[in-house]
């Protein structure tokens, strides 16, 4: 038996070092491990991923922190920028009886009207503006503009508002969508046909306010209170992100509508992966012609357009007008 020859170890020296043998020879990191490390390093990605977990926070937890009703609507914010909660004034609207002044009974043509005299402000607030002035002899009616800046000249008026519609009438009330800002309010005497050339103006700011009726509706006040021991003035929530043009705030429809969303996404994706392994199973084990007609029921299903397959699922739920139909909609997804 030949025996092993001996090795001098003198003559062995360690191998240089070789960084990708000492790579490949560290612990494999699990797959979630180098998910997360990868995504980490990616900012676009974490951006995405913070707004996400925002939106479902914000979808789960924003209407108890925002407890405002979506459906709630105040006529007197409608469309509305974003507003800080703000006193306002409770006012009976009425549209008291006009005011007519003695003029004589002459009428001059158009031309020959001066501009009115003394236009004042009784009544400013948002809920309504009441004019008066002194009548001009010799004129038959008078017309009421509103701008959003003073008039340069006689065309530059703004919107027209209406005319006094009894003889001698001097006194007008504009209810028409006001707001908080400034308005310039020209009043030209008429002959019944044709418009002066002159005209009186003059710049209100209307103060913050709100019906009687609708502080009710809102319950801001009590629906039995009277006037001797209700309050002057009531306190209007605020709206971060303003309002829609029926005075809602968008603030709650925003949360309420993300909540509806999560819902239908989770709801929706669970039921078709659970219907969809249920349904593939029983084609797969089946086999044969079942298998051959279950693939063309979803073949058609899938060659459906999805609005029509939407309205005939809200047809056969019958769902009318108004109503939020997400049971069909869930299951058209």
């Amino acid at each position: 038996m030949n025996e092993l020859p001996l090795i001098n170890p003198e003559l062995i020296e360690p191998a240089p070092p070789r960084p990708q043998l000492e790579f490949a020879a560290q612990p494999t990191r699990s797959f979630w491990r180098t998910l997360l490390s990868r995504l980490s390093r990616d900012k676009r990605a974490m951006i995405a991923l913070l707004i996400i977990i925002a939106l479902v926070f914000a979808a789960l937890f924003g209407p108890l922190l925002w407890p405002v009703d979506p459906a709630q609507q105040i006529l007197g914010a409608a469309a509305q920028g974003p507003m800080r909660a703000q006193r306002a004034q409770l006012v009976r609207v009425a549209f008291d009886q006009p005011i007519v002044g003695a003029s004589s009974e002459k009428l001059l043509p158009a031309r020959q009207l001066s501009a009115v005299r003394d236009l004042k402000i009784i009544e400013a607030n948002t809920e309504m503006v009441k004019l008066r002035w002194i009548a001009l002899d010799g004129a038959y009616a008078y017309r009421i503009y509103r701008g959003t800046h003073a008039p340069r000249d006689r065309t530059d008026l703004g919107l027209p508002l209406g005319s006094t519609i009894t003889k001698g009438q001097i006194s007008f009330t504009d209810g028409l969508l006001l707001r908080q800002r400034e308005y310039f309010y020209s009043v030209v005497a008429s002959d019944g046909t044709d418009e002066s050339g002159a005209f009186a103006t003059i710049a209100i700011t209307p103060k913050p306010a709100i019906s009687w009726l609708e502080a009710q509706l809102q319950g801001l006040i009590a629906i039995d209170a009277d006037a001797e021991h209700a309050p002057q003035t009531v306190l209007l929530p605020a709206h971060p992100l303003g309002t829609d043009h029926l005075g809602r705030d968008l603030l709650a429809r925003l949360l309420q509508g993300a909540r509806v969303s999560l819902f239908i996404a989770v709801s929706a994706a669970f039921l078709y992966v659970a219907f969809g392994l249920i349904y593939g199973a029983i084609a797969g084990f089946s086999g044969g012609r079942i298998d051959h007609w279950m693939m063309r029921v979803a073949d058609f299903v899938v060659a459906l357009p999805f609005l029509l397959f939407m309205i005939l699922l809200r047809i056969a739920f019958g769902i009318g007008p108004g109503e939020s139909g997400i049971v069909p909609l869930v299951i058209a997804l």
